[in-house]
């Protein structure tokens, strides 16, 4: 959603137990309204409880894998990702 989308929910506080926000679409070639956003966008997300990574901090889906899951699994199924299907498993085993 966008900052936007938020204040016209009057969305005060995030209730989910982790909200993260990145910069991975703006942080390698900024256009002005993006260096505005990475300064500002910050501070809306922290007061409502949420986590800004800043910019040039990487792709939000490597942080959550890092997170969230093992280190033979991964998530995600958009440009970023290599998951046809969402979620992925390695097949290596250590021997």
């Amino acid at each position: 959603m966008t900052r936007a989308e938020l204040k016209d929910l009057a969305c005060l506080g995030f209730s989910a137990d982790l909200v993260m926000q990145s910069f991975c679409h703006t942080a390698a070639y900024p256009k002005p309204v993006d260096v505005k956003t990475h300064h500002t966008l910050p501070e809306f997300i922290s007061t409502r409880g949420g986590v800004s990574l800043r910019p040039g901090d990487g792709v939000i889906h490597s942080w959550r894998n890092r997170m969230l899951l093992p280190a033979t699994g991964g998530t995600g199924g958009d440009s970023h990702t290599r998951f046809p299907v969402g979620i992925s498993a390695s097949t290596s085993r250590a021997v």
